[in-house]
């Protein structure tokens, strides 16, 4: 099937959707057809498209009304409506949330030079989860929580990217007051980094966990932006795919959150993403800002060191805010700590 100019379908925040595209001409040998006219064929096109006659083989098309999610096709037909050939309209995007993702984010990067090293502290922990029995939250605070909420200069791993990217989140839906201190801010932002561990948030992940789809990431992103002209979700990448050996430690270890911002969809088999990474706040909306690039035919996608184009052994996740907002349970979690707490008894 042969593709004729895109049309771009731009939304800026909470502006309505705008359809750009002026008129397409198709022509008779567009469709593949030779030496016709007008008089024995013409062009059926989808609800919401004019099509107008301009001359022997020749015709013209705008959009008034697109469907989203679905590429116009155009249908070259005879008098007998038999097809004598088919052209396909492809759309494209270019899509800015309204989430002042400058005003709202957490001003330092999420590196140990920035903050110092931030330890485990029970106090957050409390204000992190529902209550439990004094035995499950001594599991879980030295479990887990503590394999997680920390940021540390001799420690190749940890830091607070996801508390950050859903703290900013937070105060973009006026859920989170302006911190009156550094201190307070960071306390805030662990208790939304240790929150990753709720049950919801874990049992919400889990589907797109298994799908390990960066391609339905994308497209979810995209969808929030079109109806609301904003998205509450943060995208976890670096993601080990479930059939992954070393999933299990990957999970701990690797991985990192950022926001989404500023959606383009270049053609149906690319598209990228800027997002707010805690890493480098100082590029957003910058000359060059931090850029997820998605192959959606091949269901991949790069970003910068961390992944690259040729892996196809990780996923993302993105789910929304509404996970990350309240207190709540945590006893996969605790289950989980006690499992690994016997694993480090038994020398594993």
């Amino acid at each position: 099937m042969a593709l004729v100019r895109p049309v771009l379908i731009t939304r800026n925040g909470l502006d309505a959707p705008r359809v750009r595209v002026d008129w397409i001409d198709l022509e008779a040998t567009t469709f593949g057809a030779q030496n016709a006219t007008d008089d024995d064929l013409r062009v059926v096109g989808p609800a919401g498209w004019q099509i107008e006659p301009v001359g022997p083989g020749h015709w013209r098309a705008r959009a008034n009304r697109v469907r989203v999610g679905q590429n116009a096709e155009f249908r070259l037909v005879d008098t007998r409506d038999a097809v004598r050939g088919s052209v396909r309209v492809p759309l494209t995007f270019d899509l800015r949330s309204s989430f002042d993702i400058r005003q709202h984010a957490f001003s330092l990067p999420n590196s140990p030079g920035a903050l110092g090293d931030v330890e485990p502290d029970r106090q957050i922990f409390d204000q992190t989860y529902a209550p439990m029995p004094d035995f499950a939250a001594r599991l879980l605070f030295e479990g887990l929580y503590s394999a997680i909420v920390f940021i540390r200069s001799v420690a190749p791993t940890g830091g607070l990217c996801t508390g950050m990217a859903r703290w900013a989140i937070a105060r973009g839906q006026g859920q989170e007051p302006a911190p009156p201190t550094q201190a307070a801010a960071l306390e805030r932002i662990a208790v939304y980094h240790g929150r990753q561990l709720l049950d919801r948030s874990l049992l919400a992940a889990a589907g797109w966990f298994l799908r390990a789809s960066p391609r339905a990431a994308f497209f979810a992103v995209r969808d929030d932006l079109l109806r609301a002209g904003t998205t509450d979700r943060a995208l976890d990448i670096g993601v080990p795919k479930p059939w992954r050996r070393d999933v299990a430690t990957a999970l701990v270890e690797q991985g990192h959150t950022v926001v989404p911002y500023h959606l383009v969809q270049e053609s149906d088999e690319r598209g990228w993403i800027a997002v707010y990474d805690p890493n480098r706040p100082d590029l957003i909306d910058a000359g060059e800002p931090r850029i997820i690039e998605f192959d959606l035919r091949r269901n991949r996608y790069s970003y910068g060191a961390l992944v690259s184009m040729e892996q196809d052994n990780v996923g993302m996740i993105a789910i929304r805010q509404r996970e990350y907002m309240s207190r709540g349970t945590a006893i996969f979690a605790t289950v989980a700590s006690a499992l690994f707490a016997r694993h480090r008894e038994r020398g594993g």
